[in-house]
């Protein structure tokens, strides 16, 4: 029900709740390999290169040549960063729904226990 609720927040932009956090997180750290990408969205690299497609299709994000053959790098392209500053707010209202639902407090305490999870099922 949550995706759903960003996915539907996201329509009007053409994204997907999936999709968004990959264009942030290549507009604050630069150019990733889709290892690091992956690892920062503690997501596995599969699911991440199916989330990829459309976005380099849409030319949101390019693939950069590096000196080392084996590493590939993405960026985000001017396109990219435009679709993030029409997205942003919608993601924001969809996200103010929740957090007025939750009150700030049970928020702040639902992300923290939220990151422990994560935390504790990254260590398999």
């Amino acid at each position: 029900m949550v995706t759903q609720l960003f996915d539907e927040a996201l329509v009007p932009v053409g994204l997907l709740s999936t999709q968004l956090p990959v264009l942030v997180l290549l507009a604050y750290y630069g150019p990733l390999t889709i290892s690091r990408l992956a690892e920062l969205l503690v997501m596995d690299r599969t699911t991440l290169t199916r989330i990829l497609k459309p976005l380099q299709a849409r030319n949101y994000i390019e693939t950069v040549s590096t000196t080392d053959k084996r590493k590939t790098l993405l960026k985000l392209t001017p396109k990219g960063h435009d679709m993030i500053m029409d997205a942003y707010p919608l993601w924001q209202k969809a996200q103010g729904q929740i957090v007025h639902g939750l009150k700030p407090k049970k928020w702040k305490t639902m992300r923290e226990q939220l990151g422990q999870v994560v935390q504790i099922a990254s260590r398999r």
